[in-house]
């Protein structure tokens, strides 16, 4: 699995100071909170706690908070801070005010870190296992599922497509469905060797995908049932690729 580290200066930089007069804003409960912490800092300085999806660290005396990831407390760690149990601002929905921007923009990045560490364990898996690259061209035809969701309209309903391998997915996942595919009605989906997913149309891909090592499995193929994707754009290419396979 990825083992990246963040060096605890540049951690630290990133993060939220929890300072003196530093207010958490409960958007949903319409109240403000100054955190008076002095005395915790004194008791857990050298120590770091987890209230998912939220980490606080005390360094220094001084008190942080960063939206949680692996790779958080990995560095943690390898820093020497010791896990314990304390309080832990901003994890029940609240957000610092005057540093709003902020926190959206690490919550962001949280999100990219989970992408590039999938990434990062499905190749290496892909290498140990023998599943191949595609040629360039065929992945141009080819649709990426979005990591946010692809949204669709069905006859009588309307649901959101998620990628297969997705946020909070391991070892396990990745060795069930990195390199399978499935086809149905036409429609390709398959987990490359990144973990990304994509889809296409027709059977023109299989013979490719087999070459390269996939394997078929039993898997729901979206837009295999005529769904409309409500974003135009998507839409318009997927229509495109749908040409192509005539």
């Amino acid at each position: 699995m990825a083992n990246k580290t963040i060096n605890l200066s540049l951690l630290k930089e990133s993060a939220v100071c929890i300072c003196v007069g530093t207010i958490a804003v409960f958007p949903h409960e319409g109240r403000e909170v100054r955190l008076e912490l002095s005395d915790l800092k004194k008791k857990f300085n050298g120590c770091y706690s987890l209230q998912t999806p939220t980490v606080s660290f005390i360094h220094n005396g001084e008190m942080y908070a960063i939206p949680y990831t692996e790779r958080v407390i990995r560095s943690l760690k390898a820093a020497g801070l010791k896990k314990a149990n304390f309080y832990v601002p901003f994890s029940e929905g609240d957000y610092p005010k005057g540093q709003a921007i902020k926190w959206v923009h690490l919550k962001e990045m949280v999100i990219q870190s989970y992408i590039e560490d999938l990434m990062e364990d499905c190749i290496t898996y892909s290498d140990e296992n023998g599943i191949g690259k595609l040629q360039e061209e065929t992945l141009k035809n080819c649709m990426e599922l979005p990591f946010m969701g692809l949204a669709v309209i069905g006859i009588n309903y309307e649901t959101c497509y998620y990628p297969i391998l997705n946020v909070g997915r391991g070892e396990k996942e990745i060795a069930e469905y990195v390199g399978k595919y499935n086809i149905e009605d036409q429609t390709v989906m398959f987990v490359y060797r990144d973990g990304k997913t994509y889809l296409t149309k027709g059977h023109g891909i299989i013979r490719e995908l087999k070459k390269a090592g996939y394997i078929e499995k039993s898997m729901l193929v979206p837009l295999a049932h005529g769904e409309k994707i409500k974003d135009e754009e998507l839409q318009e290419r997927w229509e495109a690729i749908r040409r192509l396979a005539r």
